[in-house]
This record gives C-alpha cells, sequence and structure tokens, in this order.
C-alpha cells in the first residue's frame, strides 16, 4: 500500500500523523518505508543536510533506509521547494521524484508513507505540482491520499480564532484497520 501525506500548507501536521501512522504499523509487526522526497529549509547536521520530517519519518519507520533515500531533494533555502531548488540550481520533475519512489518501492515492505512538501498544490517547477507528482505516483499502484486540513473555531473567551488540526481518533484507527485487511 502506497500512502500519500499531504495539507493545505506547512505546518498542518503531515509529520506529526506521519510518525503516528508508521509507529502504529511498526507496532502491529508491518514493514513500513516512511519517505519525504522533497524538503527546504534543511540543517547541516552531522556533516550532511538534514530536514527534521524526514528525520523523523526514517527513524519511525520499520524498513532501515539511508537518510539520502529517504530525502533525496534536501534543499537549503527555507522557502518554497521551487524556489529553493533554482537558487541551488537543483531541477525538480514529478519524473525524477516519481522515480526515486517508484526505486524504493521494491524494497520490500508492507506499507510506503510519502509525506509531501506544504500543500497540494505548490510548485515543484514552472509546470509541476506536487498534484501532478500524485497522479504520477497513482499511475502504476493505487496511492491513497490523507490530505490534512485546517478548521478554525472561535473560542467562548475572546473573539480569536484558533487553529486546530483535524483528525478523528477514529478516522486514524480506520486507516489502521484499513492497513491490516489489505
Amino acid at each position: 500500500m502506497k500512502l500519500f501525506v499531504t495539507g493545505t500548507d506547512t505546518g498542518i501536521g503531515k509529520t506529526y500523523v506521519s510518525h503516528l501512522l508508521l509507529k502504529k504499523w511498526r507496532e502491529q509487526g508491518l514493514q513500513t518505508i516512511g519517505l519525504k522526497p522533497l524538503a527546504s529549509g534543511c540543517e547541516w547536521i552531522d556533516g550532511q543536510y538534514i530536514n527534521r520530517d524526514a528525520h523523523t519519518l526514517r527513524q519511525t519507520a520499520s524498513v532501515s533506509l539511508a537518510y539520502p533515500q529517504v530525502n533525496p531533494y534536501c534543499l537549503k533555502t527555507p522557502v518554497a521547494p521551487h524556489i529553493a531548488a533554482q537558487k541551488e540550481k537543483i531541477k525538480l520533475t514529478v519524473q525524477k521524484i516519481s522515480t526515486h519512489i517508484q526505486n524504493i518501492a521494491t524494497i520490500h515492505h508492507d506499507a510506503l508513507l510519502i509525506e509531501g512538501v506544504g500543500g497540494v498544490m505548490v510548485p515543484l517547477n514552472k509546470k509541476e505540482t506536487q498534484l501532478d507528482l500524485m497522479k504520477s505516483l497513482n499511475k502504476r499502484e493505487r496511492l491513497f491520499l490523507l490530505r490534512l486540513f485546517e478548521w478554525r473555531r472561535k473560542t467562548a473567551e475572546d473573539k480569536n480564532y484558533s487553529k486546530e488540526m483535524v483528525l478523528p481518533s477514529k478516522f486514524m484507527s480506520q486507516i489502521v484497520r484499513s492497513m491490516r485487511s489489505g
């Protein structure tokens, strides 16, 4: 099974939910792979650029992969990926990212979780978006999509709105159960 986790924006909780899913599946004895093929704002840690979200997925998944397998496009500049890639003279394409994911998918696993970058319509280059990547991945094998979103709730105390991630525990347990049933 391939699951693509995306959201409406950066900071919506994609890594948090991805971590919970990988952890639960690992506890159930499933062979899991967690990928974050594209990230910007990477930091220099222990002699290499690392994205903390990708590092979390790598540590949580049950199949051990080298860091560049989990996050092949680790861009230094903390801006939208297409801008960071252009600045760092890296050509991002759906074909390159999709090929990398398909190569990793040949490693034995029960579940492959792919965490996207930002929202669905984040540009990868002048012509392609993350949505194009999802469509490409869906061609060979069914790709399940988990899209997180924010809703705003007025608090009783004041007129300000607070952000909350919407992901009911019932929904999480349905995803976990569906993994067990195949």
